[in-house]
C-alpha cells in the first residue's frame, strides 16, 4: 500500500498586544494557542494486470478541522468593534469568518459598517468629530489622506510585540513597505489582499474583428493600434462598441502609467514637489488624450452620460460596451459570473519608461481616536486587524472573491482557487497573475505628502485634459505650481512636521 498523506493546517495564535493609545504600548498574557485537529486522507493503489491504477480513498481517521476555544482572561469586559468595509463582504464573513474569530475572542462583537457614497470624505469628518469606525478598509491615496492628518493608529508597537517573524516574511514586501508613513515614522495598516492591474479583452470582438490578442511583449503603441481595429462604428460611424475603457477619475492607476513614461506624479524625498509638469508625464497625458478624442477609441465620463451608461466597469464589460477595460484584479471574479463570451487578461503595456502595473496596498487601518475609548478598544481593534490579517480572513477571501492574499504563502493556492470556484475563468490564463510576481513590475501608487489637500487640483487638471478636452498638458505647468504651493501651505501648517 502506498499512503499518501494529505495534511491542511490553518495556523491560529492569539495576539498578546493591549495597546493604551497610538504611542504606548504594553504585553499582554498570551491566550493559550486554539488546538487544531488535521484532515487526513489515505490513497490505496492498485495494480492490476492491465496495466492500470486505481485510487481508492481509504478513510483512515475521520476528523474536523476546528478551533478550540481559549478560555478568556476573568476580567475581560465586552467590546464593539465597528468595523468599515464594502458591503458584499459582509455576508460571507459573518457566515465563515466571524464565527472563528468570535470563538477565540468571545467577548469581542464586530459590527459591519459599509461603505456609503462619498465615504472617504465621510470618514474624515467622523475622525475630526471623533465618531469614525474603529477599524477601515481602505487603500493608497485614501490612506495617506488619513495618515497625513494623524488619523491612523501607529502600528508598530503592537507589531512587534504580537507577531511572529513568520508572519511578517510572510507578507508582501511592495505592500508592506506601502504601509510606511516615513514622515510621521509610523506603520498605519496590515495588508488585505494585493490588488493588481490587467487589461481585460472580449476575445470575441477581437476575433470578429480580425485583431490580434496582445502579447506579453505588447506596448502602448500596440494598445493603442488594437483598440481603433477593435472600435465598433454605427452607421453614421461613431462608435457603438469602444475599444477601451478606464477610470479616467481615478488615482488608482495614475502613476504606473506615468512610470511607463518614464514619469512620477512627485519626487521621492519630500512627496512635495509635482512631478507632472515634465515632459515624460506630458507625453503621457497627450497620449491618453489622443486615444479620446483624436482616436474616438477611449470611453470618458461624459460619453457615459451621454449614452446613458452607469460607471460600473464590470457590468459594462459584460454588456459589450467595449472591447478592452483597464480593471483591478479584484474584479475577476465578478467578471467571471456575469460575462457570456469568450475572454482573457494581459499584462500592462511596456511604455518607453518600461513596464509597471499597480502593486496597491489594500489594508486594514485602526483608526486613531480608538485609543480615545479605551484600552480594551484598542486592543481588541488590533486582535481583529491582526486576525483579517491571516489565513482565516485571507483564504475564504480569495475563494469567495478571487482577490488575490495578502500572504505570500498563499498566493501558490490562487491559481487552482480560482478555477475551481470561478467556472468563467476555465480558458483564462490565470497563472499570468503568479508571472507578474516573477516579472517584477508591480509597483504601489504613488501620492502627494498631503494627499487630501491636493487631489482636487490633479483631479480637476484630469477632467479639462480627459472629459473636456478643452486644455491640453500645457496646463500641468499651472498645476504644479499650485500643487508645489498647496503643499508647501500645509506643511507650514503642521504641528508635527
Amino acid at each position: 500500500m502506498h499512503t499518501n498523506r494529505v495534511s491542511r493546517r490553518r495556523f491560529l495564535r492569539g495576539a498578546t498586544m493591549t495597546t493604551a493609545s497610538a504611542l504606548v504600548a504594553a504585553c499582554a498574557a498570551p491566550l493559550p494557542a486554539p488546538q487544531v485537529i488535521e484532515r487526513t486522507v489515505e490513497v490505496e493503489k492498485v495494480i492490476t494486470s492491465e496495466p492500470q491504477v486505481i485510487e481508492k480513498e481509504v478513510p483512515v481517521e475521520v476528523a474536523v478541522e476546528k478551533v478550540v476555544t481559549a478560555t478568556p482572561p476573568a476580567d475581560k469586559q465586552p467590546v464593539t468593534l465597528r468595523y468599515q468595509e464594502k458591503a458584499p463582504v459582509q455576508g460571507w464573513t459573518e457566515q465563515l469568518v466571524l464565527p472563528v474569530f468570535e470563538e477565540m475572542y468571545p467577548w469581542i462583537e464586530v459590527v459591519f459598517e459599509p461603505r456609503v457614497s462619498g465615504w472617504i470624505e465621510k470618514n474624515l469628518a467622523m475622525m475630526a468629530a471623533g465618531t469614525a469606525p474603529d477599524i477601515i478598509h481602505a487603500w493608497g491615496e485614501v490612506f495617506q489622506s488619513y495618515s497625513a492628518k494623524k488619523q491612523l493608529l501607529n502600528l508598530t508597537p503592537a507589531i512587534e510585540a504580537g507577531m511572529t517573524q513568520e508572519e511578517l516574511d510572510d507578507q508582501h514586501k511592495f505592500q508592506w513597505d506601502a504601509f510606511w508613513d516615513p514622515f510621521r515614522q509610523v506603520r498605519f495598516a496590515l495588508p488585505r489582499q494585493v490588488d493588481m492591474q490587467f487589461i481585460y479583452y472580449n476575445k470575441d470582438i477581437f476575433d470578429q474583428r480580425g485583431v490580434a490578442y496582445p502579447k506579453e511583449d505588447w506596448t502602448y503603441d500596440d494598445w493603442a493600434a488594437a483598440a481603433q481595429k477593435a472600435t465598433v462604428l454605427d452607421e453614421a460611424g461613431n462608435p457603438k462598441v469602444w475599444g477601451v475603457h478606464t477610470w479616467l477619475d481615478s488615482w488608482t492607476f495614475l502613476s504606473t502609467h506615468l512610470n511607463a513614461f518614464g514619469a512620477h506624479i512627485r519626487d521621492d524625498d519630500t512627496w512635495m514637489k509635482c512631478r507632472l509638469s515634465e515632459a515624460g508625464a506630458k507625453e503621457w497625458f497627450q497620449w491618453q488624450q489622443d486615444r479620446i478624442f483624436k482616436d474616438k477609441t477611449w470611453l470618458n465620463a461624459n460619453t457615459l452620460t451621454g449614452i446613458g451608461a452607469s460607471g460600473d466597469s464590470v457590468g459594462m464589460f459584460a454588456s459589450e460596451l467595449f472591447s478592452m477595460a483597464e480593471i483591478n484584479l479584484n474584479s475577476i471574479g465578478q467578471i467571471s459570473q456575469q460575462v457570456n463570451f469568450n475572454w482573457d487578461i494581459m499584462h500592462p503595456p511596456v511604455g518607453p519608461g518600461g513596464r509597471f502595473g499597480l502593486g496597491d496596498n489594500d489594508g486594514f487601518a485602526i483608526y486613531s481616536g480608538v485609543a480615545n475609548r479605551g484600552e480594551a478598544q484598542v486592543e481588541a481593534a488590533w486582535l481583529f486587524t491582526k486576525f483579517m490579517n491571516g489565513p482565516f480572513f485571507q483564504r475564504p477571501n480569495m475563494e469567495q472573491t478571487g482577490e488575490l492574499p495578502g500572504r505570500k504563502s498563499l498566493i501558490p493556492e490562487y491559481v487552482d482557487v480560482v478555477k475551481r470556484k470561478f467556472p468563467g475563468t476555465e480558458n483564462v490564463d490565470v497563472n499570468m497573475v503568479i508571472r507578474a510576481f516573477d516579472m517584477g513590475y508591480m509597483v504601489p501608487g504613488e501620492n502627494f505628502r498631503y494627499q487630501a489637500e491636493v487631489a482636487p487640483i490633479v483631479n480637476a487638471a484630469m477632467q479639462k485634459l480627459w472629459e473636456v478636452g478643452d486644455a491640453g498638458p500645457e496646463i500641468l505647468d499651472q498645476v504644479c505650481a499650485e500643487v508645489d504651493a498647496t503643499e508647501a501651505q500645509a506643511y507650514e501648517a503642521d504641528p508635527d512636521k
